[in-house]
């Protein structure tokens, strides 16, 4: 769960590491990855929603599965934090699915 952690973490930049961060935790795929994807819907810090957002879009999807793992609780969370939101990144990743 650390591991995952830290791939959040470096999923918030704004470089290839950032990118590279990101596609680990969409291969990845499990609750593991859910679960603080869902908890930082609710983040104070906009970057950290958007981040989870970014992740939430293609949690589980990899060259053989196009399918998001949880669709209908991505969708759900994504939808609630567009509601709240005022951040154009935020809104941004809100938007994408």
């Amino acid at each position: 769960m650390e591991d995952i952690v830290q791939l959040f973490n470096l999923a918030k930049g704004d470089n290839a590491d950032a990118d590279s961060a990101l596609q680990d935790l969409h291969h990845l795929g499990t609750e593991d990855v859910l679960d603080p994807a869902i908890s930082w819907t609710r983040s104070q810090d906009p970057v950290e929603r958007a981040c989870a957002l970014d992740a939430l879009e293609q949690i589980g999807v990899t060259s053989g599965n196009s399918n998001n793992s949880y669709p209908e609780i991505a969708f759900n969370a994504k939808a609630d934090t567009f509601k709240q939101a005022t951040d154009i990144h935020v809104l941004s990743s809100a938007l994408v699915f």
